[in-house]
């Protein structure tokens, strides 16, 4: 009996690729990612509002940095442009500071976040807090997210303080 070397040819199918899982940009991809103008200033800024730390401590950090980059600020507030004062209107017995609801949806709306979105639905909402216990004066912020095409966060539209509750919420 002789032994005849024999071949054997199989077809492989390719395994099918699984799809890579879309993941969510972190803050700072998503920043870096909208291809802006940015400075060391600009930069220390977002990373300041990014990470909630304490005005001390940024203060501290700038001073640091300050050695070496003599054009920063010495003050974080300065440096994150926060306002020096809120302008409020006088509706009936209270006052309202409003942000802005415009704002509030480019940012959400604005690339990389979305393309071409021609339509968005937002949700609003109003509850009164006291915030002293002692007193009667009240505050009503103004609540909105958006809940299309994605959901969002709620980012705060305006806030209304009264000494007592608001007798119409069409004001």
């Amino acid at each position: 009996m002789v032994l005849v070397p024999t071949t054997t040819v199989t077809s492989k199918v390719p395994a099918k690729r699984k799809p890579i899982p879309r993941r969510t940009l972190r803050p700072w991809e998503r920043y870096v990612a909208m291809g802006r103008h940015r400075t060391i200033a600009k930069d220390l800024a977002f990373c300041f509002r990014q990470s909630h730390t304490r005005m001390n401590h940024q203060s501290m950090f700038l001073g640091v940095l300050r050695m070496y980059h003599p054009t920063l600020p010495r003050d974080p507030g300065t440096l994150m442009r926060t306002p020096r004062e809120c302008p409020k209107r006088h509706i009936g017995p209270g006052s309202h500071v409003h942000f802005g609801l415009e704002k509030a949806l480019l940012r959400h709306l604005s690339p990389p976040n979305t393309t071409h979105c021609t339509v968005a639905h937002i949700q609003l909402s109003i509850d009164g807090v006291s915030p002293f216990n002692a007193s009667k004066t009240q505050l009503w912020p103004i609540l909105g997210r958006i809940v299309f095409p994605f959901k969002t966060y709620p980012f705060i539209v305006g806030i209304y303080c009264v000494p007592s509750k608001p007798c119409r919420v069409a004001e």
